[in-house]
């Protein structure tokens, strides 16, 4: 009988020892989460401020027609979480890409989806309807993944015609 209260003791010990673990699983758990929405924050940041340059535009010329050259009829020129459109990426994922606007149209004649997207990726659409459009390019917004059966990255693409290729070299 003697053992009784050392064994008490000692249970109640590991009992003490079980909580402490699991208040530091929570700490880690909840600064872990934290710091996933700091950097989302940053990424939406990026994706809002972003603007067109010369260099971009280079850049993008460069890859357009090393993507022609070599006989694709598209190029994705960035993904992002749908989490970062103002509707979670409803609108891109419920478009036709049958039509050749890509889904509803605004009354100015841009796509409906466009508004829902991070602010900084107007400035893609506006340098592909100032240089590309009039060139028979088009320019779509994509969920390019559903995992888990949910919305997941939306892409922006521009995209031509197959015969595109016979002219470019």
């Amino acid at each position: 009988m003697s053992d009784y209260p050392s064994y008490t003791l000692v249970l109640a010990d590991l009992l003490a020892e079980r909580e402490a673990l699991r208040n530091l699983e929570r700490q880690v758990a909840k600064e872990l989460q934290q710091r996933e929405d700091e950097e989302d924050t940053k990424r939406r940041e990026r994706l809002d401020e972003f603007r067109m340059t010369d260099d971009v535009r280079k850049l993008l010329a460069a890859k357009l027609k090393h993507a022609i050259s070599c006989g694709e009829t598209e190029l994705m020129l960035l993904s992002f979480a749908s989490e970062f459109c103002s509707d979670g990426g409803r609108a891109v994922a419920s478009a036709s890409p049958s039509n050749p606007g890509h889904g509803a149209q605004h009354l100015n004649g841009e796509p409906s989806w466009l508004a829902t997207l991070p602010k900084g990726m107007y400035s893609l659409y506006c340098f592909w309807r100032d240089c590309l459009e009039q060139g028979g390019f088009g320019f779509e917004a994509r969920i390019v993944c559903y995992p888990e059966g949910r919305t997941g990255d939306v892409g922006l693409f521009v995209t031509w015609p197959p015969s595109a290729s016979r002219h470019v070299n």
